[in-house]
């Protein structure tokens, strides 16, 4: 609302001329105003008012929202302080426009229920078993990113065949890479159908025989630590299960840890029942561990040469750790001079050939023409390649006290 008002050309009214009563020397101060707005936001009514001008506003886009009316402003400039205006209500017609709004915003923000989800999904609920319908023998191993779709994963009886296609298969070509990664998609395929039975070990068993020859340790402690889970839960047994055989062999990967190897295989062997440690791969590994335990590399190396079915494959990864202790400690303890063939023996080497090997690349000093070796010079040329390592880590990382470098 304007006021009304004579003004002169220069914007200004007329000296002595009065000025109208107008609307906003009625209304009430700005502090009032706010007030009232406290109050009108209680009741769940949004009222603005603009000091500059009555105009009426909403308080969004939406025109089906309640406006201001200049008789509204009026009530409000007439109302005594402290008393409260009472709000006209909706008519019907402004209520199906909400109800309306509302219903389109609910249809738009659909909040899954358990009927959609069981539409939608393809993958059965906890209370019954998926069994796939998939008839291929070969199948890429992939995680999955969706609900598992049945056709796509293979029945028990597909499995059957497809573990013979795969065993077949390493024999012929030994690809270890595409035998591994269909072993996985058959897990995979076991998994998602909840099949833990004599299937599901030979699954895992043969993938651990794979790691075992390829030297793929991760992929073996994989496979170990879930034929424990399934030989506790299920007690499976038959020709078609080797539970003390990949028992001891478990205990034996304990013993390629450096750090951890003497804690994982006291409580492994803590575990066992007296029965089990009766078994012969279970007493072998028994033996093995005790030896490297106890620092008895003679005995060890001698339990190596005679590692029953696939245990050797095992002790290759244990054994360089042992013949790098076996070389550290002669050289500390001998004053003179190491032969050659005493140390073929002491490293658990059959060939003298395979020794010389052995220590060139462990990078000793030789003497007497190449058959033997001087543990001093052994020794002091191991402190400068350890001093000259130590100095480079240190130039790389910018010097010992994080600085700009190092001199």
């Amino acid at each position: 609302l304007t006021m009304d008002m004579d003004v002169c050309s220069s914007g200004q009214p007329p000296l002595g001329a009065k000025k109208k009563p107008t609307l906003r020397k009625l209304a009430l101060s700005y502090a009032e105003q706010q007030r009232k707005e406290q109050l009108l936001l209680q009741k769940g009514k949004m009222v603005s008012l603009k000091r500059k001008d009555f105009e009426t506003t909403t308080s969004d886009s939406d025109s089906s929202m309640s406006f201001v009316d200049t008789n509204f402003i009026k009530r409000l400039a007439c109302t005594p302080q402290g008393s409260t205006i009472p709000l006209a209500a909706d008519t019907p017609e402004k209520q199906q426009a909400r109800a309306a709004r509302f219903q389109s915003q609910s249809e738009a923000a659909e909040v899954p229920t358990l009927a959609t989800a069981r539409s939608k999904s393809t993958v059965s609920l906890p209370g019954s078993v998926l069994r796939g319908t998939c008839q291929n023998l070969e199948k890429n191993y992939y995680r999955l990113r969706s609900n598992a779709n049945p056709s796509e994963i293979r029945p028990p009886s597909v499995l059957v065949r497809s573990m013979q296609h795969i065993k077949r298969r390493w024999v012929e070509f030994g690809d270890y890479a595409w035998c591994s990664d269909q072993l996985k998609a058959v897990q995979q395929d076991l998994t998602i159908q909840q099949v833990e039975g004599p299937l599901a070990v030979d699954a895992y068993e043969s993938c651990a025989r794979l790691a075992l020859e390829a030297a793929d340790l991760q992929e073996l402690i994989r496979c170990l630590v879930r034929l424990g889970e399934l030989y506790r839960t299920n007690a499976v047994a038959g020709p078609r299960c080797h539970r003390m055989e990949f028992t001891a062999y478990r205990i034996l990967v304990a013993l390629t840890s450096k750090h951890e190897a003497f804690m994982e295989s006291t409580r492994l062997i803590a575990k066992l029942p007296k029965e089990a440690r009766k078994d012969p791969d279970i007493a072998f590994a028994l033996k093995v561990s005790r030896a490297v335990m106890s620092q008895d590399y003679s005995t060890f190396f001698t339990l190596y040469a005679k590692a029953p079915k696939m245990a050797g494959y095992l002790l290759d990864l244990v054994a360089p750790r042992i013949r790098e202790l076996v070389l550290d400690s002669l050289t500390k303890a001998t004053p003179t001079s190491l032969p050659l063939p005493f140390l073929a023996i002491a490293l658990g080497y059959d060939r003298e050939s395979d020794c010389l090997v052995y220590l060139r690349k462990a990078k000793v000093v030789f003497c007497e023409a190449g058959r033997a070796v001087d543990p001093k010079a052994t020794r002091k040329a191991k402190l400068q390649e350890a001093a000259a390592a130590q100095a480079a880590a240190l130039r790389s990382s910018g010097g010992p006290y994080g600085g700009a470098g190092y001199r």
